[in-house]
């Protein structure tokens, strides 16, 4: 947790060094996790930090820190013979986007780039031979996450903007047979609200 803190600061001071005509700002919002054919969402949230950098003319590059939060539910799985209800996970991350964003006209902005995760923290619950079940499932999902948003926006003035976003992972959640079943790549769609400094 330290290295990935000291690179997300090292980061953002050479931005500030470097950049000429950067803007920095906080962002928050709701997000749904989609991830997985035989689950249903729960309402996570995110919160973070952001820089944003004209490139050239309507052109920009806004790097961003995220803390999101993601949960979803399931009513039965199996995993080898036994039967569990009711079943929950909640996962938290630290993701790193690199957005690229363009203004076709005022105001309205679109966007798109890279995001790379750090697995911060798991929670799972479930129901089993009618005992409510809390099993460590930390060590079955990868460390890391990597795939690619996707979003638009609008910028109500110099400060207050909000988007929506949709991020799907291309890198695998879990190896482990027994939450690959529906456990699979992340996709995340979120509605974030920001404001410029």
């Amino acid at each position: 947790m330290k290295k990935i803190t000291l690179v997300v600061v090292v980061f953002f001071v050479t931005l500030f060094v470097h950049s000429q005509e950067a803007v920095f700002g906080v962002k928050g919002g709701a997000n749904a996790s989609l991830f997985g054919s035989k689950v249903d969402t729960k309402i996570g949230f995110q919160a973070g930090v952001f820089s944003k950098i004209k490139l050239v003319d309507n052109w920009y590059l806004q790097p961003e820190v995220l803390y999101l939060q993601q949960a979803v539910k399931r009513d039965d799985f199996s995993i080898g013979l036994a039967t569990f209800e009711n079943g929950a996970i909640k996962l938290s991350y630290m993701y790193v986007p690199v957005m690229v964003k363009y203004y076709p006209v005022e105001k309205w902005f679109l966007e798109v780039g890279p995001q790379l995760g750090f697995l911060l923290n798991t929670k799972a619950s479930a129901e089993y031979a009618g005992e409510r079940v809390e099993p460590d499932v930390h060590d079955e999902f990868e460390k890391m996450d990597f795939g690619v948003s996707g979003g638009s926006g609008y910028d109500f003035n110099d400060h207050f903007s909000v988007a929506l976003r949709y991020y799907v992972g291309v890198s695998k959640m879990s190896s482990s047979e027994y939450v690959s079943d529906f456990y699979n790549r992340n996709s995340i769609l979120s509605l974030s609200v920001a404001y410029s400094f």
